[in-house]
């Protein structure tokens, strides 16, 4: 499978190849699965193409046959070795922080509910 480029933010269709390892009875086992049509977005800051579980859980979710959240940790060292972009589909939106809310200064009438 071909590894074609994506910049930080941007978000794709595509076809990906996913090589992880996970914990088996002696050692640990590695695996490849290859995931056919499907959303995939970078971050704006990471370490692509290995995925985390903090970033990445919604992909790394389909690896697990029984999605069981508390078998977090049966899957590890997850890493992106195939990608083929089907359609770019944009960028997400960066996050500039939070706005400061102000209380309402205005009193409401007992009566009507209306601001006086």
């Amino acid at each position: 499978m071909k590894f074609d480029k994506i910049e930080n933010g941007e978000i794709v269709y595509c076809n990906i190849a996913i090589r992880y390892k996970t914990k088996a009875k002696f050692g640990h086992k590695t695996n490849l699965k290859k995931l056919e049509r499907i959303v995939f977005s970078r971050h704006w800051k990471d370490e692509f193409p290995k995925l985390s579980w903090d970033k990445d859980a919604s992909i790394i979710y389909q690896l697990m046959k029984k999605r069981d959240v508390s078998k977090r940790d049966t899957i590890f060292d997850v890493e992106v070795v195939g990608l083929d972009v089907i359609v770019r589909t944009g960028f997400k939106a960066k996050m500039k922080g939070f706005t400061k809310v102000k209380k309402n200064s205005e009193q409401r009438d007992k009566i009507t509910g209306a601001y006086q």
